[in-house]
């Protein structure tokens, strides 16, 4: 099921001395509303089992360049306490629902296109750290995110990870990513759109 989508003008606009550039055509999907289920496989314990429940990840809409761009900045100019308040402040765009358990809301959502002509969907968001935590863990205290990528295969079915205790940073090429505190990331298995 693809989303809708509308062709929307986005303009960036540098002032470098007296030039103005002004940017491109951007596809920008309206409104998502896409919900998937998947099973939780656990390699961190010395068997990996399937979590009873699972796992709902809803997309309500995906984050547009006026929303990831300043995302983007506070974190290659501020770093990820900044992009944590940020995170904090900002309306939510998805949602994780482990088991009925565990609940986590998400700010931040992207896809994109897969060489396979599938897509991958990411969406990241902020965990609640307490003080008991920042005492008693500090490194774990540091990986405030949760990541969740979704990795669908053209039919919409596919595999994906959860990382819920998750870095994040921007790649070589400007793209972000995700290193998981509690390395390997839980696995999503057979996640489809319902």
């Amino acid at each position: 099921m693809s989303s809708p989508r509308r062709f929307v003008f986005v303009r960036f606009v540098a002032l470098a001395g007296t030039s103005v550039i002004l940017a491109a055509l951007a596809v920008i999907p309206v409104a998502a509303q896409e919900r998937y289920s998947a099973f939780l496989i656990n390699f961190r314990d010395s068997v990996s089992t399937d979590t009873a429940g699972g796992a709902q990840i809803t997309v309500a809409r995906y984050s547009q360049d006026v929303e990831r761009v300043p995302f983007f900045d506070v974190l290659k100019t501020r770093g990820y306490n900044a992009l944590y308040d940020m995170f904090r402040r900002s309306p939510a765009v998805g949602h994780l629902s482990i088991a009925g358990k565990l609940e986590i809301d998400m700010e931040y959502s992207e896809t994109a296109p897969a060489k396979d002509g599938g897509r991958r969907i990411l969406l990241v968001g902020y965990r609640q750290v307490t003080l008991t935590e920042k005492s008693d863990h500090p490194d774990r205290a540091r990986f405030p995110f949760a990541v969740v990528e979704l990795r669908l295969k053209p039919k919409g079915d596919g595999d994906g990870f959860v990382a819920l205790q998750a870095q994040v940073s921007i790649g070589k090429n400007g793209e972000l990513k995700y290193e998981d505190f509690a390395a390997p990331a839980i696995q999503l298995r057979r996640v489809r759109l319902e």
